[in-house]
């Protein structure tokens, strides 16, 4: 699990996003369901999606990034919602 918190830092670094928060959301959450749609949608994806996790950054701009076989798929990142 660390490693995966690893890789967000990484991310963050890199896109030059201030952290306020990381959570999985799995899928018994009615906010993973959506973002599936919204991932199929997009990116015509097919796959299983292991996990969700919303990462929360600054400017109230929240991220949901797949993880798929223990890979978080950062070309797969979508803005589930700004408020």
């Amino acid at each position: 699990m660390n490693e995966i918190f690893k890789d967000f830092i990484k991310i963050a670094d890199k896109n030059k996003y201030n952290i306020i928060s990381i959570a999985p959301l799995e899928e018994d959450d009615d906010l993973f369901e959506e973002a599936a749609e919204k991932l199929k949608e997009l990116f015509n994806f097919k796959g299983k999606i292991d996990l969700f996790y919303i990462m929360t950054v600054e400017g109230n701009i929240i991220l949901a990034f797949p993880v798929i076989e223990n890979i978080i798929r950062e070309n797969l990142m979508i803005k589930i919602e700004e408020y």
